[in-house]
């Protein structure tokens, strides 16, 4: 299945948070790609942060680009980081409270979504 990047906002430390097309959010780690060809450039952050939307993917100011099937296939969704993230550290109290967190973010928003659409009916 091919997967079409629909938003993307560069992260600290050579990440890129990505919206697909499937509403999915995953975070994608770019750092394996800085030592190889064009990439090169983008470990001077100025010219990493210019990351924007190039039809599908991902592309650069200085002409790179990245395959949309690559950012989906290696990167991880933003629930899965957290709590990796989370565990690693050793604060598996904290896990619990970030799925949690992220639930209760969801719900809200899409509650929401669902007032102001009963709204226009």
């Amino acid at each position: 299945m091919y997967y079409s990047v629909i938003s993307v906002i560069p992260q600290n430390d050579y990440h890129l948070l990505l919206r697909f097309e499937t509403g999915e959010e995953k975070l994608f780690n770019m750092k394996p790609f800085l030592s190889v060809g064009i990439f090169k450039a983008l470990q001077e952050p100025s010219v990493f942060n210019t990351a924007h939307l190039s039809f599908d993917t991902v592309a650069w100011n200085n002409g790179a680009d990245i395959d949309p099937e690559t950012l989906y296939a290696d990167s991880v969704l933003l629930e899965d980081e957290a709590l990796a993230k989370a565990m690693n550290e050793g604060r598996t109290g904290e896990c619990i409270d970030a799925v949690a967190f992220i639930e209760k973010i969801r719900q809200d928003i899409f509650s929401n979504n669902d007032d102001n659409n009963q709204n226009l009916v």
